[in-house]
């Protein structure tokens, strides 16, 4: 039916959000009426669609780039400015966007942001986690809570993402709109990969990112990859060489980048080759 394709998407989204058909009876959508609409069975008016995608924190834009194989959900603005607080280690921001993010209802933001603080309960990763599993279509939300959570997956986890992430990302590497999120969620589960001992799995997320031609248009990414490759390297070929292209990634970084992002990087290079 020409219904279908709305409703099928909806329904991605609700259930990608961790919504129960049951939460939208609050703003006069009975179960049913919702049910009828991601069965294709009939169509919802645009007041109600536009109602309930607000009572997710998306909204009718949002949907439309949806139905397009993208989303970029009013939630993205929040996980962007927690990645900005995350990296700057600024815990009372990250405690305000908490509060808010609760208060809104955006429960797998919510949850991400509980694991950046350090206050994740057992829900919390099951919810992101789950999130990330059932991802249909990829874009900066999902791709934000992936890099965010990354150290507390398993390696199994890391990895049945990334491979969600390909099957389902529908063309996104063709577009430069998301390389930066990219590249640091995948750097990410390569370096943590390989801290883990997991050669073969980290050295081909490193080969799809070159395939894939991801950092060619940045030098930031450019240089991410680099030292992406030395935590390889030095892991795997040799230590020198590894540590050498670490400290070029980093001496870089600390000319070029703000102080707090040199810093951020540094701690977390310093990780991956075991010094602190």
């Amino acid at each position: 039916m020409v219904y279908k394709k709305y409703g099928e998407v909806f329904k991605r989204i609700r259930k990608q959000q961790g919504f129960a058909i049951s939460d939208f009876t609050s703003i006069g959508i009975p179960k049913s009426t919702l049910s009828d609409f991601e069965c294709g069975k009939t169509m919802m008016s645009l007041e109600k669609v536009d109602s309930a995608l607000q009572r997710m924190g998306s909204g009718l834009a949002q949907f439309d780039n949806y139905l397009n194989n993208y989303i970029t959900a009013d939630t993205v603005l929040l996980l962007e400015e927690a990645e900005e607080a995350y990296f700057k280690d600024d815990r009372k921001k990250l405690e305000e966007l908490l509060t808010i993010s609760e208060q809104q209802q955006y429960r797998v933001v919510y949850s991400a942001i509980k694991i950046i603080l350090g206050r994740q309960e057992v829900q919390d990763i099951s919810r992101t986690t789950t999130f990330l599993f059932d991802a249909q279509t990829w874009g900066h939300a999902e791709l934000y809570i992936y890099y965010i959570i990354m150290d507390f997956l398993d390696n199994n986890e890391i990895l049945k993402i990334y491979d969600n992430f390909k099957k389902n990302s529908n063309g996104i590497c063709e577009s430069r709109i998301f390389n930066r999120e990219i590249v640091l969620a995948l750097c990410r589960a390569s370096n943590v990969l390989a801290y883990r001992g997991y050669k073969s799995d980290s050295l081909k997320i490193i080969k799809y990112m070159e395939k894939q031609k991801l950092t060619e248009d940045r030098m930031f990414l450019r240089m991410l990859l680099y030292g992406t490759k030395g935590v390889w390297i030095y892991h795997f070929l040799n230590k020198d060489e590894g540590r050498e292209k670490i400290k070029f990634f980093l001496d870089i970084q600390k000319k070029l980048s703000p102080s707090e992002i040199y810093m951020y990087f540094n701690k977390r290079y310093q990780k991956y080759i075991n010094i602190i």
